[in-house]
Parts: structure tokens; C-alpha cells; sequence
């Protein structure tokens, strides 16, 4: 009986970790609608004007909603917020603050606990701030999914085997 209750308690371990994995630790406490709102006033924290004459630029790719602005100085700044399956709410993956003379374009890795892909912030040729997600993404859910299942099947096979080892010798 100990060895059931043991084995139950490493389930909902290893589930509770799989959630987190997807998930993560921080909440996610931004809506859809809060995001540029959001953005606007973390790049403004960073000394970034933001007034009536910036450009922005938004894109919505994969589990990811990346913000791309250019103020009147010609500073630029991008981030990116991942979304929760479980809430459909997003929490803020990077922000980045262009240095003078920085040089575009620039890619940058999004992992968001179900696939990994490159984001690609750039520059039209009239100068207005771009966003590009690549098509190639990697599961990163699969290698959790699997990860979980072997370690549910050796719980398993330690239940049955000794189950079947004591009942032999009943």
C-alpha cells in the first residue's frame, strides 16, 4: 500500500511539472487587449519616449505576440510576450532596448514551453520597424510529452512487477 501511495504522489509530481514546463512559474496577467498598452509603458520605464510620433509595429505568431517601435529620436525597442494555453493570457518573454548605432536586422531565439522558433525584428526600406516569426519551429512539447510518459511507464512497471512478486509468493 505504501509503495501505491508513493507511486500516486510521483504522478501528480511529474504532472505538476509538466504543467509548470508549459506554463512556467510567473503568472501570466496581460490580455490580448493589455499587450501594446503594456509594452508602451516598459519602454517608457526605460527612458524611451514614447509620444504621439512613434511607429509600432505588431505581429502575432505562434503562441507569441512581438512589439516593435521606433520613437521621433529614432530609438528603437522590441519585445515579445508568450501566451498560456491554459488562460489564454500572456506574460512578458524579453524586452530589448536598441543601443545608438545598433544595426538590424536582428533574431533572436522564442521559446514559449510548447515550441521554440526565431523571431526577426527589422527594418523596411522606407526605415519602419518590421516583425518576421519563422516557419521553422521545434516542439519542444513532444521531447516534455515524451520525458513524461517514460517516466510514468517506469512508476508503472515498479507497480505491476512487484505487484506480481508478492503475489507469487501469497
Amino acid at each position: 500500500m505504501k509503495r501505491v501511495i508513493i507511486s500516486v504522489v510521483l504522478l501528480f509530481v511529474i504532472a505538476g511539472l509538466f504543467l509548470v514546463s508549459i506554463n512556467g512559474v510567473r503568472p501570466h496577467p496581460y490580455t490580448e487587449a493589455e499587450l501594446e498598452d503594456n509594452f508602451l509603458e516598459r519602454v517608457a520605464d526605460e527612458d524611451f519616449t514614447v509620444t504621439e510620433d512613434y511607429e509600432i509595429a505588431e505581429k502575432k505568431h505562434a503562441n507569441s505576440m512581438t512589439f516593435f517601435i521606433k520613437d521621433k529620436d529614432g530609438k528603437y525597442a522590441w519585445a515579445t510576450y508568450v501566451m498560456t494555453p491554459l488562460t489564454e493570457k500572456y506574460k512578458l518573454y524579453d524586452i530589448y532596448i536598441a543601443p545608438d548605432g545598433w544595426t538590424f536586422p536582428y533574431t533572436y531565439m522564442v521559446n514559449d514551453g510548447i515550441m521554440k522558433y526565431d523571431m526577426t525584428v527589422s527594418l523596411s526600406s522606407d526605415g519602419e520597424p518590421q516583425i518576421e516569426g519563422s516557419e521553422k519551429a521545434q516542439s519542444v512539447l513532444s521531447l516534455k510529452m515524451l520525458s513524461m510518459s517514460f517516466g510514468i511507464m517506469v512508476i508503472l512497471a515498479n507497480l505491476v512487477l512487484n505487484g506480481a512478486r508478492k503475489s507469487k509468493f501469497d
